[in-house]
This record gives C-alpha cells, sequence and structure tokens, in this order.
C-alpha cells in the first residue's frame, strides 16, 4: 500500500533474490541426501511445494545430482527472477487452521489449511522449500548432520529452530535469501496435518488436525491491547503506543480472516478481505510519531474494531463497545485523580496525579512554584527546564499562570 506521503517517490528497487532453478536445483539435492541417509526414512514437501513439486512416490524420477553436495551456493545473489518481496518467504506459523506459515508454534508444522509459504495457493517465484524428514533413531545427530551439511555445503548463512511436538523446525538462510524450512520428526509422527501435503518415500499416517485459532483470545488481545495504547499515551511513550496499535490492526485483521474463511495467520489472507473493510483500515495506520497523530490512529482502529466485533461476535460487542468510548478521549478521569487534556502541540500534559493529597508529586510542585494546580480548564502544564540556560523559568511560569486563570 502506497501511503500519501510516497507520493512521487519512485519505486523501490527489486530485490535480489534466487532464481526458481537455483530453488529447484537445491530440491532436488536435498531429496537425494534424504534418500541416501539411513536415518531418514520418509520425505514429504508441505507448503506450495506439494502443490508445483511433481514428487509423487508413483512417478517420481531418481535425482541426478550426487547427494553429497557440491559445494556451491544456491541463489548466489543473481537478479534474475527477481522482483517485489510482497508475498515472499514462509512466515512463522501460529498453528492456526487458517494456512498458517510452516514454522508453526501450537505444536505444529503449519495450519490446517495449508503449510508452507502461501497457505493454500499455489508458489510462485519467491516461494521457498518447506520439506518434513522422518528420522529413525535419535533426531538431534540427524539433525546436527544435516546442519552441518547445509552450512558447508550448501553455503547456508544462519539457522535457527523452533521446537515442534516431538520434532523441531530448523530454518535456514542461504544466499539469495532462499529459505529452507526442515521439519525433522520422529517416524511415528510423519503425516500430514492438512491438506498441502506431498508424500516422496517413506510411510505417512495422518496426524491430527491442527486446533483453530482461539477465537475468543483474539477477541481479549484486542481490548488488552487497545487499553495499552490509550495509556502509553498518557505516559507520553509514543513509541511503545505505536506498537500496541499496529498489534491492534493485526488481530482485527486475523478476526475478519478468520469470520470470512480465509486464511488468518500473518495477514496471508488480507488481500482477500473485502475493499469495504480494507478501506477501513487504512485510516488505522499511524503516519507520524506525535501525539495529536497516534490519537487519530487509535481512535480510527477504534472504530473499525468495534465494526468487525459486532460482525464477529455481537454479544460480546454489546458488552465491550461502551468501554471503548472511555479509550477515545482525550481526558480520562479517575476518582480522586485527573489528566489534563491532551495537548495540540507534541509537549506531553501531566501524569495522574492525586489533586487533594499535600505530599503528591504534584502538590510539592504547586508548593514551589514550579506548576499550577489542575482545575479542570485545561491542560496541566509541565515545569520548565529549569536547568537550561535558554529558558527564562519565571517567565514561562508566569505564562502558564496567565493561560490557566482565563
Amino acid at each position: 500500500m502506497r501511503l500519501p506521503t510516497d507520493a512521487g517517490r519512485p519505486d523501490p528497487p527489486d530485490l535480489v533474490m534466487f532464481r526458481p532453478d537455483d530453488r529447484e536445483a537445491l530440491r532436488s539435492r536435498l531429496i537425494a541426501r534424504a534418500e541416501a541417509d539411513d536415518a531418514i526414512v520418509g520425505a514429504a514437501y508441505t507448503g506450495s511445494a506439494a502443490d508445483t513439486a511433481d514428487t509423487g512416490s508413483a512417478d517420481r524420477t531418481e535425482p541426478t545430482r550426487s547427494p553429497a553436495g557440491s559445494g556451491s551456493a544456491v541463489g548466489s545473489g543473481s537478479a534474475a527472477g527477481s522482483g517485489s518481496a510482497s508475498g515472499s518467504g514462509s512466515a512463522v506459523g501460529s498453528g492456526s487452521a487458517g494456512g498458517s506459515g510452516s514454522v508453526g508454534s501450537a505444536g505444529g508444522t503449519g495450519g490446517s489449511g495449508g503449510t508452507g509459504s502461501t497457505g493454500g495457493t499455489a508458489g510462485d517465484q519467491w516461494s521457498d522449500t518447506d520439506l518434513v524428514l522422518a528420522v529413525r533413531g535419535d533426531l538431534t545427530a540427524v539433525v546436527e548432520r544435516w546442519t552441518r551439511w547445509l552450512h558447508g555445503g550448501e553455503g547456508a548463512v544462519h539457522h535457527w529452530d523452533l521446537p515442534v511436538g516431538e520434532g523441531v523446525i530448523r530454518v535456514f538462510l542461504l544466499p539469495g535469501w532462499l529459505e529452507i524450512d526442515l521439519t525433522f520428526v520422529p517416524e511415528a509422527n510423519f503425516g500430514p496435518r492438512g491438506p498441502q501435503w506431498r508424500t516422496i518415500f517413506g510411510n505417512a499416517t495422518p496426524q491430527e488436525p491442527f486446533r483453530p485459532p482461539d477465537r475468543e483470545g483474539l477477541i481479549g488481545l484486542t481490548w488488552h491491547h487497545a487499553l495499552h495504547a490509550r495509556i502509553c499515551l498518557h505516559r507520553g511513550h509514543w513509541w511503545q503506543a505505536e506498537h500496541w496499535i499496529s498489534a491492534l490492526r493485526d488481530h482485527i485483521i486475523t478476526l475478519a480472516c478468520l469470520r470470512l474463511g480465509l486464511p488468518s495467520a500473518y495477514a496471508k489472507g488480507a488481500h482477500l478481505l473485502p475493499e469495504v473493510l480494507t478501506a477501513e483500515l487504512e485510516p488505522t495506520l499511524v503516519r507520524a510519531l506525535t501525539e495529536r497523530e497516534l490519537q487519530r490512529a487509535l481512535a480510527a482502529t477504534l472504530e473499525v474494531l468495534k465494526a468487525e466485533l459486532h460482525r464477529s461476535d455481537p454479544a460480546t460487542a454489546s458488552r465491550l463497545t461502551p468501554m471503548f468510548a472511555d479509550l477515545d478521549q482525550p481526558r480520562t478521569r479517575v476518582s480522586g485523580h485527573e489528566t489534563g487534556e491532551t495537548n495540540e502541540g507534541e509537549r506531553p500534559g501531566s501524569q495522574p496525579a492525586p489533586v487533594s493529597d499535600d505530599r503528591s508529586p504534584l502538590a510539592k510542585l504547586v508548593a514551589e512554584q514550579r506548576a499550577v494546580p489542575p482545575t479542570g480548564a485545561g491542560q496541566v502544564p509541565l515545569p520548565p527546564q529549569l536547568d537550561d540556560d535558554g529558558v527564562d523559568a519565571a517567565a514561562e511560569l508566569a505564562a502558564m499562570r496567565d493561560e490557566e486563570s482565563r
């Protein structure tokens, strides 16, 4: 999405990525090595590779390359086949039913709607490789042996792990931004949990399907994030406020995708949402890190949230909507406390402080003539920076009092 501030800017250069031929050659070497490894008793593609690779066990041809690997780096960074990175790579999945990524956090290797880079759609020139390997014997020894080969023989530059049930997903990055997600599982756990699965060799036994996302949990996260965004605005923590607003928008997108039966993890179905909904979401983007803009973005996000809750769960929406109104106000009053209205500029207002307790920090500032007490007529100004030689503290305090008395 191009924001208004992007007008007139040139398009970014294409991301230099691996060539599809590099990826296919690597897939052949992976399968050849798996067949040559006595500890590997099964292999299967998941994700987009399950849809596009001609690797069915009945008609698969034997690889012609030695399984030991040539030591060449696959995907040398050639610009051939490059393009926008939008939609590239397999997202680290949440184990949701909405076609989550191949690397799952809910005890699985993706969503029941399909694992891998595209979550239920055919792969493209940016798709990665998702391969499940069934291991007989010591899992750790096999994982480490394959890791040494990929780093030493294929030029891998980094890897990281995500435990999954009794197995592990080891995610490798190769030159040319070629990603390989290798799932190592015990032989007994080798089998599909969703439709995107293609057995290359071995005996696959269907496994328990992945659990769908918890809608109630997602709804809970929405009010949690909205509340903390508002708190951060009062504290003057602009970066943290932006974090919560953006995370809140992500959960709204997930709820909408679930409601419409679209892939829900990592916004994989966001581009399929109705235009009327995406038009509502666009104003929720934070365009500047200022108090006024953050307030505007939060208010817009709350409006979209209320509308989505009414569509997804009307009963819960009827309970939460009145409370969201409290978060959409520039002033917040708490029993015995008062905070100033949000200022029009970028200088933060006061923090909540008791106004009737002479021991309060605000009362001490007032007694020292460094601040004026809140009256409800406007913002409580902060004291001047007394250690700044360029500030006339007495004049600034006098101006504050004049403004407060109007």
